[in-house]
């Protein structure tokens, strides 16, 4: 039932380079589930293009990466941005065009991928975010989700007379390890509505996590900044939470991963249509899974002592 597939190093294949040259270096990428994104997607960021309309801040180059394993790094079927930062302490991408023409409204569920290089000199991982700036008049707050504490910031800009110009919202924070691809998700269901009409640039933003830009949003007067290559890609609304939550089980397996090594082996106890359970074995121990469809078409899967609940189902592939 559970699937795994290799990933490739975002510092290893760049859009102008050959299939050949690609599929000739080895993989020593984690292992990472699959899960199944429900609901309606909205697509903002394709990068077959050039850079699809994203634009970068000061100290980033964009550029398109291709690679021929698309379900690692580039995780669907288009290639990925690379960004090369240049000692920015907040690499920023943005995208206004897509963004202003996309139904936040009917899509409130955000999800991108980054992954980082490795980075000169230091062994840090990095903190990626969303920021959504809006032109309504009055700030919501999102509910609380990602990987860190909840802390959600807005922001009010003030034009001639003070009048306010504009405002943004900061998403929860995620810690990205270098060569580690992170999903970053955002739950904006409960965000006002006149502020999800009035969308007008979306920005992902990563910063240094042991030197953060912490009350300095656009990343002025530090010392030191990343330098290094990191890759966007899947950028995407949805219709559905199923996305979030599938975000929140791809970080949960990476940090199983981290803590018990590679995955080896997965062992059903009970393998019926409706209903699974074993255990996935990995190199430094076991840890218990559970699988369940519903009668009304839900379906819950358990890691641990941890439930994960898809509206419109999800789907892996069994690992031999």
């Amino acid at each position: 039932m559970w699937g795994s597939h290799t990933t490739a190093r975002p510092d290893e294949q760049r859009a102008d380079r050959s299939d050949t040259e690609a599929d000739s270096e080895p993989d020593q990428r984690p292992l990472i589930p699959v899960a199944a994104q429900g609901g309606d997607i909205v697509d903002l960021g394709e990068f077959e293009s050039r850079s699809d309309s994203w634009r970068a801040g000061g100290r980033v180059t964009l550029d398109r990466f291709r690679g021929t394993d698309r379900t690692g790094v580039v995780t669907d079927d288009s290639t990925a941005l690379w960004l090369t930062v240049d000692g920015a302490m907040s690499a920023r991408v943005s995208n206004d065009r897509r963004v202003r023409e996309a139904d936040w409204v009917g899509h409130p569920f955000l999800t991108a991928t980054i992954t980082p290089g490795d980075l000169d000199g230091t062994d840090a991982s990095i903190h990626g975010f969303f920021r959504l700036v809006h032109t309504a008049g009055q700030t919501g707050r999102g509910r609380p989700s990602g990987s860190l504490s909840p802390q959600t910031r807005a922001h009010t800009g003030r034009g001639r007379g003070g009048r306010s110009r504009y405002s943004h919202l900061t998403s929860e924070t995620f810690s990205v390890p270098q060569n580690q691809p992170v999903r970053l998700y955002w739950d904006l269901s409960d965000v006002d509505e006149r502020i999800r009409e009035s969308v007008i640039r979306l920005e992902v933003v990563c910063e240094r996590a042991d030197q953060p830009v912490s009350e300095d949003p656009y990343g002025r007067g530090a010392a030191n900044g990343i330098r290094g290559s990191i890759v966007l890609d899947d950028v995407t609304l949805s219709d559905s939470p199923d996305v979030v939550t599938a975000a929140k089980l791809q970080t949960h397996w990476q940090q199983l991963l981290a803590t018990y090594g590679s995955h080896t082996e997965t062992v059903p106890a009970v393998k019926k249509t409706s209903v699974e359970s074993g255990r996935f074995g990995f190199e430094d121990g076991d840890v218990e899974y559970s699988f369940e469809i519903r009668d009304d078409g839900t379906h819950m899967f358990a890691l641990g002592t941890t439930t994960y609940r898809f509206e419109d189902g999800m789907a892996a592939v069994e690992r031999q």
